[in-house]
């Protein structure tokens, strides 16, 4: 059984958002939706509907009061509700295509709270993706190429992220079959670092002593190359 509620202005009383859903629904994270903070202002309309009666009642409701994206009322759903995704607004799948395009959402420049990460991470848990979800993910991102700011500012975060703390494959092994796929993946892609990477790495690389397991690993390669 569903229900049907909306959210309300604090300011005024007036909803800004009609929804249909189930169990924890309307507390739950609405994407750039605010969920309101004060549950007084979250009002359920009907209770214990059949799904297909809470659908068209979310439908009439999204129509009385109007959208603000399509310049008809006051509500700030995107759609008109009932199929989810139905007539979005031109500036909405304009807003959709450029966020696919460049990797750049609405979170930029924002951080998930503690409480929103822990949510996430034991939404995923035991999770597993299809073969078909997989295909889905490689489809989608094979080709694009992401925004350089935002790529730039993206590894300056996770450069960040991981100061001080160990290699998560310390200790382990990629299989013959991982080393593969990872050359014909590096060999397909053409890849070369930049001028600035090389400074760097050759930065790095000066004045840095090798290990004793490097060095045998030196000498064993020139003795293979002096032999051929």
């Amino acid at each position: 059984m569903y229900y049907v509620y909306q959210y309300l202005r604090e300011s005024d009383g007036t909803p800004y958002y009609i929804g249909k859903g189930k169990a924890k629904r309307a507390y739950e994270y609405h994407g750039k939706i605010p969920v309101p903070k004060n549950r007084d202002m979250i009002k359920f309309i009907a209770l214990d509907l059949p799904e297909a009666d809470a659908l068209a009642m979310e439908i009439e409701l999204i129509a009385k009061y109007g959208r603000k994206d399509l310049g008809t009322g006051i509500l700030l759903n995107r759609t008109d509700g009932g199929e989810g995704s139905s007539n979005i607004s031109d500036a909405t799948r304009k807003l959709m295509s450029d966020n696919n395009k460049t990797g750049i959402t609405g979170m930029l420049g924002r951080k998930h709270s503690a409480e929103t990460k822990q949510k996430m991470r034991a939404a995923a848990k035991g999770k597993p993706k299809s073969d078909l979800h997989r295909q889905h993910i490689g489809d989608a991102k094979r080709g694009r190429k992401e925004d350089p700011q935002h790529a730039r500012l993206r590894g300056l975060a996770i450069s960040q992220a991981k100061k001080g703390k160990p290699n998560g494959h310390l200790g382990m092994k990629h299989t013959e079959n991982t080393k593969e796929r990872m050359r014909a993946a590096q060999q397909a892609l053409q890849y070369t670092h930049s001028d600035e990477a090389k400074a760097k790495m050759s930065a790095i690389k000066k004045g840095k002593p090798w290990s004793e397991a490097r060095r045998l690993a030196h000498m064993r390669r020139k003795q293979d190359n002096a032999s051929v």
